[in-house]
């Protein structure tokens, strides 16, 4: 029960630790720019977030043949559940291409050639997606320990050496509003990984573990994160990776390890979106995982060459409303069983 429950948490913040998170630009814009209180917001987003997850991996285990369409079915009705796993594939297949842009643009930061970053982020995406979900876990496994062991010593680091700040201002009462967009915006793109999972869980003390450690993880490092970016001066605002900004008094070295890490981010948001596409179109047309990945990451690069700016500036905010209204359906989901039961 433990060790599986962790492997599920590890899968959870790994996915949920991208590059948006890794490099601070999150934390920034949906809690620290907020103020001291924006603490509470990660408090509150990142309760909404773990309980949606737990919720999916319940309904996976009760539908329990590990497809996401058949949760979204459970969830929101064939029709609706019909619109939205359209909804999540084009999510799914432009999540990933931002963070193959992304790729190319770490590359590119460090003299690199844009479009060889995105061919070493399709490879390795290709070989680990076509490994099935083992390969997505021991991914995830590997990876989230690293992800939490930097940030969390560099983060550590410049808040320790921070000198004293003045209060910041009180924050707005949209905080609130922030953290249900932020829970929402996390959600979609692990829809097909907890549907499969939820499929052979085998105790509810699985779910307890997973929904405790991606809590207890994510909740801990976004609060030190946000308590670093406050202590660092209004200067912080300005930067386009704060993450460079805090760890700007630490060796040159440092800079190359931060890269790596946010690379490690990009790719494990990127597997965890391709699984997704691999999974649901593989199941529609009965082609081999491994063939229809193939074709996947080649349309994905392709789509990629537009640039990481002008996709994020794009596509994120299309799915907006869609993540929000998925979220709330998720989390009515034990209130809509009460109302469906005979008295």
């Amino acid at each position: 029960m433990w060790k599986r429950g962790v492997s599920i948490g590890c899968t959870i913040v790994g996915t949920t630790i991208g590059a948006g998170f890794a490099s601070g630009r999150e934390i920034w814009e949906f809690f620290a720019s907020y103020g001291r209180a924006g603490a509470g917001g990660i408090l509150l987003a990142m309760a909404l977030f773990v309980a949606a997850c737990a919720l999916l991996l319940r309904v996976g285990q009760q539908v329990g043949d590990g497809r996401a369409r058949s949760v979204l079915a459970a969830l929101m009705g064939r029709r609706w559940g019909r619109l939205y796993d359209g909804l999540l594939l084009a999510h799914w297949f432009s999540l990933s291409a931002v963070m193959f842009a992304g790729s190319g643009a770490t590359v590119a930061q460090w003299g690199g050639a844009y479009r060889w970053g995105i061919v070493a982020i399709a490879v390795l995406v290709w070989v680990t997606v076509s490994c099935g979900l083992s390969g997505l876990l021991t991914a995830n496994l590997l990876i989230a320990p690293l992800l939490i062991g930097v940030l969390g010593a560099v983060v550590g680091t410049a808040l320790w050496n921070a000198p004293p700040q003045p209060a910041a201002a009180s924050a707005a009462p949209s905080v609130w509003g922030s953290s249900v967009v932020y829970a929402a915006f996390n959600v979609a793109p692990l829809v097909a990984v907890l549907a499969q999972l939820g499929a052979s869980i085998r105790s509810t003390g699985e779910i307890v573990v997973a929904a405790g450690t991606s809590y207890v993880v994510l909740a801990g490092l976004a609060l030190l994160y946000h308590a670093a970016l406050l202590a660092s001066g209004p200067e912080v605002e300005a930067m386009e990776i704060p993450l460079f900004w805090l760890a700007r008094d630490l060796p040159p070295q440092t800079a190359l390890i931060v890269t790596a890490v946010l690379w490690l981010a990009l790719f494990s948001t990127a597997i965890s979106g391709v699984y997704g596409l691999t999974r649901r179109i593989a199941e529609s047309t009965g082609r081999s995982p491994a063939a229809v990945a193939l074709v996947l990451t080649a349309s994905v690069a392709l789509v990629s060459q537009f640039g990481f700016a002008s996709l994020v500036g794009v596509l994120y905010p299309l799915y907006g409303l869609c993540d929000v209204a998925l979220l709330a359906r998720v989390l009515a989901y034990p209130l809509a069983l009460e109302t469906r039961r005979p008295t």
